[in-house]
């Protein structure tokens, strides 16, 4: 799978032109007297690309040569630091905030000025899907999507985790992810077309449920992890997070349940935590009752807390 990582560290002008001319057919000149820095990671596999590209101050410029040696992709540019001023042949000039998306076709003459250091996000996605999108010509017209739409907001964490992910996936799950960032740009055209169903496709219930499992592995410990907790956080209703805890067979406090357990086990294992006790471990996981927690546990890995502990030190003993 074509991936690769380009990092121009010397400061040299022709190594960060040459960069951009050979990952994205772009030219470049610096802007101010920062020295000219670019780095990239990138992937491309079937039905789309990724890129994260953090560097100085740059004007960028795709010229009617460059663009006539181009594909039919549709880009979407997440720009997280820096303002954009973006003059394009087909919508003319358009200011972008940090956290906009600016949306444009690959093969259609374009200037970006980026004023400050950036990180920006490129997902290129196939012409001919993104301009069957409801909404797509809505935001072509506007020449992006307001950073306030959480369909945004979850395709570019998705795409930053799946951008990390993709060198080592597998062919088959790489094709998952591509048909979820598909779906997500789908979801992002629409709700900021004003064309959004009540039928969400399922790539945005899965990186939505993604999201929130995330959340869960981060706040374990919290006593307030509740239902109620997620829903505001996640500007849902309890019933929808049902619903997605559902699809995979599971509950929502089955998932924190177990996420806990498995937490608790991973701790107590560790030597580094030997002078803690079971209890202090169990409770900073966010068990309150430890007999309950000694009786799940047991159900969980066939063992007693205690016993889990106790074979960890033996294997690490034995391996010393």
């Amino acid at each position: 799978m074509p991936c690769r990582t380009v990092d121009t560290r010397t400061g040299s002008l022709l190594e960060f032109q040459d960069a951009w001319a050979s990952v994205v057919r772009m030219e470049a000149s610096p802007i101010g007297e920062a020295r000219p820095r670019l780095a990239v990671r990138a992937c491309t596999v079937p039905g789309l690309s990724l890129g994260v590209f953090v560097g100085s101050p740059a004007r960028i410029r795709r010229t009617k040569a460059l663009a006539r040696d181009c594909q039919d992709d549709v880009i979407i540019c997440i720009e997280r630091r820096a303002a954009l001023r973006v003059e394009s042949a087909h919508g003319g000039a358009r200011d972008f905030l940090a956290g906009e998306a600016h949306v444009w076709h690959a093969d259609v003459p374009m200037t970006c000025d980026v004023g400050g250091a950036f990180s920006a996000l490129m997902i290129a996605l196939p012409g001919a899907l993104a301009r069957a999108a409801e909404g797509f010509d809505s935001v072509l017209r506007a020449g992006g999507i307001p950073a306030a739409t959480p369909e945004l907001r979850l395709l570019s964490a998705y795409a930053r985790t799946a951008l990390d992910e993709m060198p080592v996936m597998r062919a088959e799950m790489q094709g998952l992810c591509v048909s979820h960032l598909q779906d997500l740009a789908l979801a992002a055209f629409a709700a900021a077309g004003g064309a959004m169903t009540a039928r969400q496709p399922s790539g945005v219930r899965t990186a939505r449920l993604a999201a929130i499992k995330a959340d869960i592995r981060a706040h374990l410990g919290e006593a307030g992890l509740s239902v109620d907790w997620i829903t505001r956080r996640h500007r849902i209703s309890a019933r929808y997070l049902r619903d997605l805890f559902a699809d995979e067979g599971t509950s929502f406090t089955g998932y924190v349940t177990d996420q806990r357990l498995v937490h608790t086990h991973r701790r107590l294992a560790d030597p580094r935590l030997a002078h803690r006790t079971v209890a202090e471990i169990a409770y900073e996981a966010g068990f309150g009752d430890i007999s309950w927690f000694n009786r799940a546990f047991r159900r969980r890995f066939g063992m007693t807390p205690s016993d889990a502990r106790a074979a960890a030190s033996g294997t690490s003993r034995a391996g010393t």
